[in-house]
């Protein structure tokens, strides 16, 4: 065997040598315990895994970590307790309008369904909090003391009331 033959050769046997190892460090991963991981198979998501070590077939499967604690969304207002005035003007029963804000807490339980809904999931969750919300003020009568301060504040929005 000539130099060239055993150059070619231990560089053929190098380069296999890192692909094994990068194909085995990418086998493996790790989950922790606030997370689900979905394994898709070919794109079809296949396999829920929770928290700890597992394997997955390298160049075959994705892996997508899914958050599952608990998470929150300001509703009405925004990080710098600003009112958000589209999401927080409704309307009563009685005709009179008021400034709700809220925050709701909510957590994923299923997370196929969550990697499958990733990209709108937080619009679906916020509109429906908000129609539920304008749903149950809509039935609502504002109490008359309540009404006051409405009326003052229809007059005078910049003030702040105590």
């Amino acid at each position: 065997m000539n130099n060239s033959n055993k150059i070619f050769s231990i560089t053929w046997k190098v380069l296999l040598a890192i692909f094994l190892l990068i194909t085995i460090l990418v086998a493996f991963y790790s989950i922790n315990e606030d997370q689900d991981a979905v394994i898709s198979t070919f794109g079809t998501p296949s396999i829920v895994e929770d928290s700890g070590l597992h394997f997955k077939i390298p160049f075959v499967q994705k892996l997508k970590k899914v958050d599952m604690s608990v998470r929150g969304m300001t509703i009405g207002y925004d990080e710098k307790n600003q009112s958000i005035e589209n999401e927080s003007l409704m309307i009563t029963n009685d005709f009179n309008f008021v400034s709700v804000d809220f925050y709701i807490e909510w957590q994923i339980v299923d997370p196929v369904q969550a990697y499958i809904h990733r990209d709108t999931a937080n619009d679906i969750l916020r509109n429906l909090a908000q129609s539920y919300i304008r749903d149950t003020i809509g039935l609502k009568e504002l109490p008359e003391g309540l009404r006051e301060i409405a009326e003052v504040r229809l007059e005078y929005p910049n003030e702040t009331l105590k």
